[in-house]
């Protein structure tokens, strides 16, 4: 067990032997691991540092095991000759490079971002999986199989502005459970857009795939998974700002933004769709979940609120107008109170004196 930093002065770090070693890393180690004979274990906790580290499984069966909280990246030049790799705890690893695991991959926890290509006959996704890092599109490489199961999450980053989304390649076979979780990057254009998602060339199995529950809540955009051919995953995704239920005022409101969007770029140039309406759209994109809500955030951007304060006080003053130069009378037959003829007279009056001495130069 390493928590602390070890050096290597010739360039070797840990030598194992011929029994069934196990090195767990929360330190920093720099320099190479030969762990020999014997089926061996590397753990590297995400909260570790390796440096020019290159960990040699050796004979037998090797499991290179992932772990820890936080964030970490195994590149594929690190690591050789281990049979089995392993994600858990609740960290996300991001691998990069070519990776080569000659019997599995299992993830069991957490994050994996495949940022790379895994070479390995199995990979089975209990946890979480990626493609190019959270927050950005990119593509992975599964050369083998890819099985999801129930408990598994593909989480793809889908930029519908610029027309990409993570993609995992697979050269075999995909057979796919659990849930795909879309994280909507720039969600302005307006109208439907298809991203291919994954891509199996031995044919994928997606029977029980289905949308993470939190955005089946959507409003002002629907998603759904479609499978255009016996291979891909692609994922459907619909914008407009014009559902019905809206009131005059809030329509009107609608339509304009729907018109920015539009007329500023839209299909033609959807990167500067919106123009500086961007973030305002984008939030009512990805915070709107009912109609309820989206009448809400319209009314607060008419001038309703302000024209009815200033109506209320025209009203106020003629009202006060009225009652004022109002001339009230006995009502008749047909009428409690009628106006009756009045003349308003303001009869009005000045008297100065003024007495001008030499002390003083205007009144005394």
């Amino acid at each position: 067990n390493n928590d602390v930093t070890l050096p290597a002065l010739s360039g070797l770090a840990v030598l194992g032997g011929r029994g069934k070693d196990i090195v767990n890393n929360t330190g920093t180690i720099t320099g190479s691991t030969f762990l020999g004979g014997g089926d061996d274990t590397v753990n590297l906790d995400a909260s570790g540092t390796t440096t020019n580290a290159l960990f040699d499984g050796g004979d037998q069966t090797d499991t290179f095991r992932l772990s820890g909280s936080g964030s970490n990246t195994l590149a594929g030049a690190q690591h050789q000759n281990f049979e089995k790799l392993e994600k858990t705890g609740s960290s996300t690893w991001s691998l990069t490079g070519m990776n080569s695991f000659s019997q599995s991959a299992t993830f069991l926890g957490g994050l994996l971002d495949l940022s790379g290509t895994l070479t390995t006959p199995a990979l089975t996704n209990q946890a979480g999986l990626t493609a190019g890092g959270v927050g950005t599109t990119g593509t992975g490489t599964v050369d083998g199989n890819l099985v999801q199961t129930e408990k598994g999450r593909f989480v793809v980053d889908v930029d519908i502005a610029a027309g990409t989304s993570d993609r995992i390649n697979v050269t075999g076979t995909a057979q796919l459970s659990g849930t795909v979780a879309p994280n909507l990057l720039n969600p302005v254009p307006i109208g439907s857009s298809q991203n291919t998602i994954q891509s199996a060339a031995g044919g994928t199995t997606a029977h029980s795939l289905t949308l993470a529950p939190e955005l089946q809540s959507a409003f002002l955009y629907s998603l759904e998974l479609l499978y255009p051919n016996p291979n891909d995953v692609v994922l459907g995704i619909t914008v407009g700002f014009l559902p019905s239920g809206l009131n005059r005022n809030q329509l009107a409101v609608a339509t304009n933004i729907n018109d920015a969007v539009i007329k500023s770029g839209g299909a033609q140039d959807p990167l500067n769709g919106g123009g500086g309406l961007n973030p305002l759209i984008n939030a009512m994109l990805l915070g709107v979940r009912s109609l309820a809500e989206y009448r809400s955030v319209l009314n607060q951007l008419t001038p309703e609120a302000v024209l009815n304060s200033a109506s209320g006080m025209v009203g106020t003053g003629e009202e006060f107008t009225n009652n004022l130069f109002s001339c009230p009378v006995t009502g008749t037959a047909y009428a409690f109170i009628a106006q009756g003829q009045c003349v308003w007279v303001r009869p009005e009056g000045r008297y100065l004196q003024r007495d001008r001495t030499d002390q003083n130069v205007g009144y005394e």
